[in-house]
């Protein structure tokens, strides 16, 4: 993606992130409060490659959003890996990239829908109103 210019105004630092998380989504007593957390991930499913799985499991949650980079790459890989950990998993649309238009849309259209929600962010955020 970056060699394709997606990340033309941002760092090549894996400690920089290449996009913020928008501020209409920044918890209300910030990040780092005990319920609110940002973790990395090292491979492309994020439930056994963080310490999510213990963090969602210690508060009982069973409902998570997903968003990032890429469809085919990260999100895919953690759609699967949340069936076999029962979780009730929503892929926001608008806040999911590919490189490749097509395959973001078969995967987005075709494929997670068969396993999760697939909703645009400002349907996400009407839930909570």
């Amino acid at each position: 993606l970056e060699a394709g210019g997606a990340f033309a105004n941002a760092p090549s630092d894996p400690y920089y992130p290449h996009f913020a998380i928008p501020k209409s989504l920044t918890p209300k007593d910030g990040w780092g409060s005990r319920d609110e957390i940002v973790l990395g991930k090292l491979q492309p499913n994020c439930f056994s490659s963080s310490d999510l799985t213990s963090y969602l499991r210690a508060r009982g949650i069973k409902h998570v959003v997903l968003v990032g980079l890429t469809t085919i790459g990260s999100i895919l890989g953690s759609v699967r890996a949340s069936t076999n950990l029962n979780y009730h998993i929503i892929c926001v649309e608008d806040g999911i990239i590919n490189d490749e238009p097509e395959v973001y849309n078969f995967l987005m259209k075709q494929v997670l829908p068969k396993f999760v929600d697939v909703m645009k962010s400002d349907q996400i955020l009407a839930l909570g109103e």
